[in-house]
């Protein structure tokens, strides 16, 4: 009995986070009540990178979901440009054929619509390779593939 005594109770820690998406991340253990400030930081250092690790992870995936979203953005910005740019294959045939000597052109609105949809198309594209140079580097320093 008197060993029982003699025995210091421990001390508990519970982590608790937040991660993106409603998910949350806990970490409970417990140390002895006479451990030393250096096995203490140690602990709570290990839990922190188990923590900063997981949090990755959870980024990662949100970025994914961009990329997806881009992707599905560039198909639907190249489609709107392909339709102009048939339009305007179809005036020079039509033009080519009644052997007209000047080269149709796009109305104003067309020809703006045309430009901004290249803008566009040349920022979703590089949009999508930002987010995967980050989900690269994101891996990389977790140690993931």
């Amino acid at each position: 009995m008197s060993e029982k005594l003699e025995l210091l109770p421990s001390i508990g820690i519970s982590l608790s986070v937040n991660i993106e998406g409603g998910r949350s991340l806990v970490f409970q253990t417990h140390v002895p009540q006479d451990c030393s400030q250096d096995a203490l930081d140690g602990l709570l250092d290990k839990c922190q990178r188990a923590i900063t690790r997981q949090t990755t992870y959870s980024s990662i995936e949100k970025i994914e979901e961009q990329v997806g979203i881009q992707e599905k953005m560039l198909v639907q910005l190249k489609a709107a440009k392909r339709k102009i740019d048939d339009k305007y294959n179809n005036m020079r045939v039509v033009a080519e054929e009644s052997g007209r000597r000047t080269a149709p052109k796009l109305s104003e609105k067309e020809a703006a619509e045309k430009d901004q949809l290249e803008r566009n198309i040349n920022q979703t594209v590089e949009t999508i390779a930002s987010f995967n140079n980050m989900v690269a580097e994101l891996k990389a320093a977790v140690g993931g593939s």
